[in-house]
């Protein structure tokens, strides 16, 4: 207790000067509390449209932002979804002059039935050996290793056969699975328990790595100490993630599908394989992705109702439809991109909008290969998709000419400084994405192979030296419930942001759909207190209602000099009230701070900084109404989010809050971080 009011009287004492002009506690000023978009499709925002059957979206014409090429009719119809891709070019890595008896498929695939039939080890030591073996085929004739992955994936039943051709072709899993057997160190490092352990579930996970921070960081350097001083005066910042625009959209068919993506052609209810159980909208349904009239609609929403009062927009990623690697190409990916980035630009501006790449939004999904493996594989395979974001971004006029140049040479990273003391270093946290991303299996005592966070600590230690305060964006969020990040890179990050907690005011992330937060806390999260609280990691909703979940976004109010921020407002559509007949509506969700702080007892001069969001969980211990005011806006009033009412996810929430690490959350109860699903 004394703790807290000493904190929350340095908390007054440093924004003394906020100015009047800001919100009062409570709903936003100068902000429509509801908004209903318009029922027509503005089609004047694009010059022409393909041809499309009476009653279906209409289809923009595009160019390529680089190749000035105009994009093929096909790409985005409804009704020609490839089930391969047979467009884009497969890389495999350079022929290696080794001695091995494994230079055909085959002979790789006889060796490694026999070892598994034969050994008595445990499945993880016979995953590892088998390993070895098809790393030998993979460095003397690397093309081979599709068939190879397809015809052990058949044997073993892993998957349907037809799954396992699918899979594991050269154009989906297949290239990648080779190239990274052969970089891979698979006798005497971590590279072969995590493959067998993230692929197959054959290995325990291997403890988190032990972290040598002076190779980030120098330690001569002393840490900044002071806080950062309120200027008093407010700027807005407009937030929205998850944007999935789904060009191949198609209105009327099942919105209730039995597996993947619904609303598309030629995905059906089994029960119903003949006829729409529930046709889908024009504007998007619970299990679908966002057609082009609701991408729009959400756009004039968000330009409406913040009526051009913000100052900056944060985008933290994925533009591209959840479809799998078969049905995907650079075109389609960059399609995408350019459709999306220009109505944000339209919409939005003219305020800048700063964004990240994220695991869709590349193809294939969530890859990203370090530039610093054998010959040109790099370049050549994701090279694209860096000179087309950084290219949409510099074209929109939201990046200069250095910083488009620095993306693109740095994976999609930036650091920009805004027009006020706050720098965004935008991340792309593909990096620690294990889940999906290959890539990231190889050399994995090597934190840092898309040198993110080397970058990361060079931008931070340039702010602090320059007194700047900092928001860090990217995608994938670092901790939560642990699935959706490596451990030993969000533990990295941790560490930074501990080091430069002075300097860091939030870390803002996407990914998940839902609206959640953590808490950074002291010494690698041993400190849980309000003085061990350093820095909030919150996570935005999404615009997609996939899944279960209604379209959401915010709007946040933060002082110009600390960085801080002060206010946080949420807006949501109904998905349930969605139908041909009446269109969307946005109306105002929530305050951040008058939500969790019902009894106004953390000042109005105060930040919303970390440690008010450890007094949130401290009153959510005490009050579990809270929690469940939580589990509410965590699906952003969703019809369909369930009830978290049992002691074992009221305390896997406050787990999850505290624990803004893949390498912390995963000591939490798992199964409780979605709402997506059932609650309990």
């Amino acid at each position: 207790m004394i703790v807290d009011l000493i904190l929350l009287g340095l908390a007054v004492e440093a924004v003394s000067a906020a100015s009047s002009s800001s919100s009062a506690r409570g709903k936003p000023s100068g902000l429509a509390l509801t908004y209903t978009c318009p029922a027509s499709f503005p089609t004047g925002i694009f010059s022409s449209y393909y041809p499309v059957p009476s009653g279906q979206l209409l289809q923009p014409v595009l160019v390529d932002t680089i190749a000035r090429t105009t994009y093929a009719k096909n790409l985005t119809s409804p009704t020609t979804i490839p089930t391969v891709n047979n467009v884009d070019p497969v890389f495999y890595q350079p022929s290696q002059n080794i001695t091995t008896n494994y230079t055909t498929w085959n002979a790789a695939y006889n060796a490694i039935l026999d070892l598994n039939r034969t050994s008595t080890a445990d499945n993880c030591t016979k995953c590892q050996n088998s390993l070895v073996i098809a790393q030998q085929l993979a460095k003397r004739n690397g093309s081979a290793i599709p068939q190879l992955a397809i015809a052990l994936c058949q044997a073993f039943k892993f998957k349907s056969n037809s799954s396992c051709v699918a899979t594991y072709t050269g154009s989906n899993m297949g290239a990648a699975i080779s190239q990274v057997l052969s970089f891979a160190n698979l006798t005497n490092g971590l590279d072969a328990p995590y493959m067998c352990q993230t692929q197959l579930g054959f290995c325990s996970e291997p403890a988190t790595q032990k972290l040598n921070l002076t190779k980030y960081v120098d330690p001569k350097v002393t840490k900044r100490k002071t806080a950062h001083k309120a200027s008093g005066k407010r700027a807005r910042a407009l937030w929205f993630s998850d944007y999935h625009i789904d060009p191949r959209y198609q209105v009327g068919s099942e919105a209730n599908c039995t597996s993947g993506l619904c609303c598309r052609a030629g995905n059906p209810n089994t029960a119903s394989p003949n006829v729409s159980l529930s046709p889908a909208s024009r504007w998007g349904a619970f299990a679908c992705d966002v057609p082009l009239d609701f991408g729009v609609a959400s756009l004039q929403a968000m330009a409406a109702i913040a009526n051009k009062t913000h100052d900056l927009t944060i985008f933290t990623g994925d533009i591209v439809s959840h479809d799998q690697n078969p049905a995907l190409s650079r075109d389609y990916v960059t399609y995408s991109e350019k459709l999306a980035y220009d109505l944000f630009a339209k919409y939005l501006g003219p305020a800048p909008l700063y964004a990240v790449e994220s695991n869709h939004d590349t193809y294939p999904i969530a890859y990203d290969l370090a530039r610093s493996a054998p010959g040109n594989l790099s370049e050549a395979q994701f090279g694209w998709n860096y000179r087309e974001l950084s290219s949409l971004w510099k074209n929109h006029g939201w990046l200069d000419a250095k910083h488009a140049e620095q993306a693109r040479t740095h994976y999609s990273a930036y650091s920009v400084k805004t027009k006020y003391n706050l720098r965004v270093i935008a991340l792309n946290l593909n990096s620690w994405y294990t889940k999906t991303d290959l890539y990231n299996l190889y050399q994995m005592q090597d934190l840092d192979r898309l040198q993110q966070f080397s970058f990361l600590a060079q931008e931070l230690a340039a702010a602090e030296k320059a007194n700047e305060r900092v928001w860090i964006t990217g995608h994938e969020f670092p901790g939560w419930d642990g699935t959706a990040s490596a451990k030993d890179q969000t533990n990295l990050l941790y560490a930074l942001v501990e080091r430069y907690s002075t300097t860091v005011a939030a870390v803002l992330t996407g990914h998940s759909h839902e609206d959640f937060f953590s808490i950074y806390y002291r010494n690698n999260g041993s400190d849980v207190s309000a003085a061990g609280a350093l820095v909030p990691s919150i996570t935005v909703p999404s615009i997609t209602p996939l899944t279960n979940l209604n379209a959401g976004f915010r709007i946040m109010e933060f002082d110009t000099g600390s960085g801080d921020i002060y206010e946080s407002w949420t807006w949501y559509s109904n998905v349930t009230m969605w139908s041909n007949s009446s269109a969307p509506v946005f109306q105002y969700e929530y305050s951040l701070r008058e939500a969790y702080d019902p009894n106004n007892t953390w000042p109005s001069t105060a930040p919303l900084n970390a440690s008010f969001y450890h007094r949130v969980t401290e009153n959510m211990r005490r009050d579990p109404s809270l929690i469940d005011k939580f589990q509410r806006y965590q699906g952003k009033s969703s019809d369909l989010t369930g009830n978290c009412t049992s002691t074992a996810c009221r305390n896997a929430k406050l787990c999850y809050m505290r624990s803004a690490s893949s390498a912390l959350s995963r000591n939490c109860t798992a199964g409780y971080g979605s709402v997506q699903g059932k609650g309990s």
